[in-house]
């Protein structure tokens, strides 16, 4: 009972405190500043809780202005206008297995075995006036055994005493990843403090992955402004307070014809207590999957592939999560559903588990 008399104290202060900032004070302040580690596994959620096509990922991040150069802003996608941005780097291993793993032989109505290994530059793009947001990304990496998705696996399975998958010796050969991805976000006019809604279109092309989404994305509790620093993370060297939105986007013609319709509403910045659960339904088209079909760019043949044209397309996804964060410390859960496109039938899923620290 003291804990939870702690925590309604914290979010009571939360809402009654905090001075209004303006633009030019935010735009002035400089890019959040944190180190994360970021893991996936299918043990990590309640059900569907099998080894089976994506199994495992990992991924240390790290955002600091030292990112920010000429290179990265002429590579990395940003929209014209009043943006302001910040850099990450992550270095990341993503593995894949089919849904029997006792067989040691190919089994042409499963999907092969696969690894990756690379690194990816983030550039968060926001323009906080009109809650908008660019996420641009570059993937430079490799698939095949050189990626270590084999040693990784069969280690974890020997940390917890399980048995070793037995056809990792088919796994997808070496091949390059050089991939590239943009993500469009907006805020819709919905009048409410604790509640928000936006939906975002993705677009993936590259030697691994190609495929399209759009689709909404929903927070529901008490929060920081999503089109603030990396997805409204706490930084320890901006602000705190709130921050007025024009809550009706329309051109600027129909604003003044229609003033009398513009709604405001009021949003936090860096608050240092958040909690929140969340939910992204995503539509999507998956054009090529070289983790099943192999990289574009091989560095050899595979034992083993699936013909691309035969596979299912749909790449639509459900994603719920709750995240915690006080001040410096972040922690976030999320489970991610899909349907099973290689067997045509039921679904599959994972858990991911996100923990970095404001430096």
């Amino acid at each position: 009972m003291r804990l939870l008399f702690l925590a309604c104290t914290c979010l009571i202060c939360q809402a009654l405190s905090g001075q209004s900032i303006s633009l030019e004070e935010l735009q002035k302040t400089g890019q959040a500043r944190f180190v994360g580690l970021y893991s996936q596994n299918d043990l990590y959620q309640y059900s569907f809780s099998a080894d089976k096509y994506f199994t495992n990922g990992a991924q240390i991040v790290v955002a600091h202005p030292i990112f920010d150069n000429k290179v990265a802003r002429a590579v990395l996608f940003n929209n014209k206008g009043d943006y302001k941005s910040g850099f990450s780097l992550a270095v990341g291993q993503d593995i894949f297995t089919p849904a029997n793993l006792d067989l040691a032989e190919v089994d042409s109505t499963d999907r092969p075995y696969c690894g990756l290994l690379y690194a990816t530059y983030t550039r968060h793009s926001n323009n906080l006036r009109v809650a908008r947001k660019v996420v641009s990304k570059l993937f430079l990496g490799v698939q095949g055994p050189i990626s270590g998705g084999e040693s990784l696996q069969n280690w974890i399975h020997e940390q917890t005493d399980s048995e070793h998958p037995q056809g990792w010796s088919n796994q997808i050969a070496n091949g390059l990843m050089i991939d590239y991805e943009i993500r469009q976000q907006r805020m819709l006019p919905i009048k409410a403090r604790h509640w928000e809604v936006n939906m975002n279109a993705v677009a993936h092309v590259g030697t691994i992955y190609n495929f399209a989404q759009v689709g909404l994305t929903t927070k529901f509790g008490w929060f920081n402004n999503s089109y603030y620093q990396f997805d409204g993370l706490y930084s320890r060297r901006s602000k705190k307070g709130t921050y007025i939105l024009d809550d009706v986007r329309w051109r600027e013609k129909k604003k003044r014809v229609h003033p009398e319709k513009a709604r405001r509403r009021t949003t936090y910045i860096n608050r240092d207590f958040e909690v929140y659960v969340y939910a992204d339904l995503n539509l999507g088209y998956m054009f090529y999957d070289g983790t099943k079909s192999g990289s574009l760019i091989p560095f050899g043949p595979s034992p083993y592939t699936l013909i691309n044209n035969e596979l299912d397309k749909d790449y639509s996804n459900l994603t719920q999560g709750i995240t915690l964060n006080y001040r410096s410390i972040y922690i976030q859960y999320e489970r991610v559903l899909k349907r099973d496109v290689v067997k045509g039938e039921g679904f599959y899923g994972w858990g991911q588990v996100r923990v970095s620290i404001s430096i």
